[in-house]
């Protein structure tokens, strides 16, 4: 499957092997709800999150501003 932003950058997270969706957000919410059932700690936490958010959108403003940006 492909995701794209709203101005039409595009990507291709999941493909599909055996039938079954195998991407990284797939293996990311797959594991986080492994987690709160088991009660273990998430591979990924909030943290994790908000960086990888942080470094997105500087790479959308970089596109924008044309010029690079330092997170």
């Amino acid at each position: 499957a492909s995701v794209a932003t709203e101005d039409g950058y595009g990507f291709v997270d999941t493909s599909t092997v055996h039938g079954k969706q195998a991407g990284n957000i797939s293996r990311e919410v797959s594991q986080f709800v492994e987690s709160v059932i088991s009660g273990s700690e998430p591979l990924v936490d909030w943290q994790d999150g908000l960086q990888s958010l942080e470094v997105a959108n500087a790479v959308l403003e970089s596109i924008d501003k044309d010029e690079p940006i330092v997170v």
